[in-house]
């Protein structure tokens, strides 16, 4: 059985179709395509599958690996999953440190989606969705942490990454010097003022 598997952070352990397939006993070809629903919003059979992207692997379309983030999943469906899981976590692959998903991150993902989705009824390059795009730069949306505003460009990128890497694309990415202390001021400065 092929797994693709991440242990580290609190997100635990992400699965592969094929082990999502065996451990539910359906086809693998039926898991890939649940896969690729869920990563355009679908449910798959009455659940919501956090779909992840699992950088530092090779493979599939456009060269992505994807892999069910089974913490995130409802917990009818982990109990099935459980012999999968603990599979993989057995058969952990070495990624990068940034590669664990956190709730926050998940949390925002669904609110971009929920910001994005009328917008894409408009075909892509008309002016009717850049009509739209507009009119959601001027409301409030609920987001995590308080009602937001966002930016034209903002709304944009959202879109072309969800129509690039599906619901995948909407999750938020680490900062890339997390944990590494952030100087503002230099000492030089501090000594002058």
């Amino acid at each position: 059985m092929a797994l693709a598997s991440v242990s580290n952070g609190p997100t635990g352990v992400c699965i592969s179709a094929d082990a999502f397939a065996q451990s539910l006993e359906i086809t693998p070809q039926a898991a890939r395509l649940a896969f690729r629903n869920a990563v355009s919003g679908r449910r798959w059979r009455g659940h919501n599958l956090p779909i992840v992207e699992i950088p530092g692997q090779r493979g599939g379309n456009g060269g992505s690996v994807w892999g069910l983030a089974v913490e995130h999943c409802d917990p009818e469906l982990q109990a099935l999953l459980l012999p999968a899981t603990a599979e993989a976590a057995e058969n952990t692959l070495e990624t990068p440190v940034n590669s664990s998903i956190e709730g926050w991150q998940i949390e925002e993902q669904q609110a971009r989606w929920v910001i994005i989705q009328p917008l894409l009824l408009a075909q892509k390059g008309t002016t009717a969705r850049g009509d739209l795009i507009r009119e959601a730069t001027a409301r409030h949306h609920d987001y995590p942490g308080g009602p937001r505003q966002f930016s034209y460009g903002a709304i944009r990128d959202w879109i072309a990454l969800f129509e690039r890497k599906g619901l995948a694309g909407l999750l938020p990415s680490l900062r890339t010097d997390r944990g590494v202390a952030r100087v503002l001021m230099t000492r030089l400065w501090d000594a002058d003022h």
